[in-house]
């Protein structure tokens, strides 16, 4: 191996710079499970055995602890540690954060949908755990803000499509870490949404992000409820509401259903839906 090759990585080293993966020689992965713990984008504990994570390549892996360790994912700076950089379930990996470790005793690579559920139930599990009275000041957040892993953002919203599993939503990719298809399953049937010329969604904790939380809503109106609503406009205006998101408090508004699930799906997946539907 030519040495010349080598002097950019170890010189960045030797200054402490960050080098990306690609700039330095790699064993590859010791199997098909493992997830590179160096380049960890998201973290998430569905229960006290269990983490998600997803890569800075979008990949996803479920990890297993081989304890109970209730509120490791959510202390800050959570990561995975594994002496090779490989989380496998080997000997020696564990999630480490705020001086606790976590032995890991299992690692398996999962879809977007199974990240979404680990994430949906993350946020729903309990947080027994007591704190003292503290006091913080600063600058209140607005709304709620999730993971384009497993949530959108009906701001971007650009059109939708029905199917037998529920909605597939396109959004601009460059507002959505990259992805432009999600999958919204509807926690009950919808009936009347074949018929729908328009669709909104609500979120349960307010502002834009849709997730699958309790009170996210998917709310439809007929094309003649459109018509109505538009009033004094003329059909051509009253049309172009069919792709977008909607409007509180009119006619048909109150009609919907839960939404259960939501996760970033590929354009082919995208490209079936469509085939069967037109978009709207």
């Amino acid at each position: 191996m030519d040495r010349r090759s080598l002097l950019p990585g170890a010189l960045a080293l030797a200054l402490g710079l960050a080098v990306p993966a690609s700039a330095i020689d790699r064993a590859p992965a010791p199997a098909a499970n493992c997830a590179d713990a160096r380049v960890v984008e998201e973290l998430v504990q569905s229960d006290d055995h269990t983490l998600a994570v997803r890569l800075a390549d979008e990949s996803r892996y479920r990890i297993d602890l081989a304890a109970r360790c209730p509120g490791i994912g959510d202390e800050p700076g959570a990561r995975l540690v594994s002496p090779a950089g490989w989380a496998c379930g080997r000997r020696g990996e564990a999630v480490v954060g705020a001086g606790r470790a976590c032995p890991i005793a299992h690692v398996a690579r999962i879809d977007a949908k199974a990240f979404s559920t680990h994430a949906l139930q993350a946020r729903r599990a309990p947080r027994p755990d007591v704190l003292d009275t503290v006091t913080v000041k600063g600058e209140r957040r607005r709304g709620f803000v999730g993971s384009p892993a497993y949530c959108f953002n009906t701001n971007h919203m650009r059109s939708w499509h029905e199917d037998a599993d529920g909605i597939v939503v396109e959004v601009a990719p460059k507002r959505s870490a990259g992805h432009r298809y999600y999958r919204v399953e509807l926690g009950a049937s919808c009936q009347g949404l074949s018929d729908a010329g328009n669709l909104s969604f609500r979120s349960g904790v307010g502002g834009a992000m849709i997730c699958g939380y309790a009170g996210d809503r998917a709310v439809f109106q007929t094309d003649l409820e459109i018509y109505e609503m538009a009033g004094e406009f003329d059909g051509p205006i009253a049309r172009r509401s069919r792709v977008g998101r909607g409007v509180e408090g009119l006619p048909g508004s109150a009609r919907g259903c839960p939404v259960a699930q939501v996760y970033p799906i590929g354009p082919e997946a995208a490209r079936a839906v469509a085939a069967l539907t037109p978009a709207r």
